[in-house]
């Protein structure tokens, strides 16, 4: 809790109100359950198709269905990782940078992006803690983000046929305008070649 030989004095509000924020780890359970209320029909499917229907079944099947949701959970999450920062950098002395609630955003947002302009950072060591874990939570919001958004420009296999045999298609045009040229050039020749015969 020391940066530079000067003790880092947290109240145990601060800590308390960080911890609180522990019970976001419930919000995905709670959706889960949200989302299966009164819906016997699918557990009775799952059971048919030996599938468990567990939180982590459940968030993936609203990731893939609602992109929004991914985007809401990105959103809370920046706040929420904002916010943290928020309290664990103003207790710190000599904070200027991260005093208000738009600087933690701010670097909180340019961290989960990977971008990492290096302007604002945590000065304390829980604070460059909670910056590691906010860089980590970035690289699974990209990987979600590229997800979301493959599940969504993903065709399915009707539409994957169409497109193969456009291409099949446009192949063989091009394979039978090649072909004619070929006969072209062959029967061009051959004109010539009568004709060089004939004279010669």
């Amino acid at each position: 809790l020391h940066h530079l030989d000067e003790p880092t004095c947290y109240t145990s509000d601060n800590i308390w109100v960080a911890l609180m924020f522990l019970r976001v780890t419930l919000l995905p359970r709670l959706v889960a359950e949200l989302m299966l209320r009164g819906k016997d029909m699918a557990h009775v499917m799952a059971r048919l198709g030996n599938v468990e229907l567990n939180t982590w079944f459940v968030m993936r099947a609203l990731f893939i269905a609602n992109f929004g949701a991914v985007l809401a959970l990105i959103g809370s999450a920046i706040l929420t990782a904002a916010y943290i920062i928020l309290l664990t950098e103003r207790p710190y002395p000599h904070v200027d940078e991260l005093a208000d609630f738009d600087s933690c955003l701010w670097m909180t947002i340019i961290t989960m992006t990977t971008v990492g302009y290096g302007d604002v950072v945590a000065q304390t060591r829980i604070g460059r803690f909670v910056s590691c874990i906010v860089a980590c939570m970035g690289v699974v919001t990209v990987s979600l983000v590229i997800n979301g958004v493959v599940a969504r420009m993903k065709m399915d296999p009707r539409e994957q046929r169409i497109i193969d045999w456009m291409d099949k298609s446009s192949v063989k045009g091009q394979l039978r305008n090649a072909a004619a040229h070929v006969v072209q050039v062959v029967v061009r020749q051959y004109n010539a070649n009568c004709r060089m015969l004939d004279r010669g």
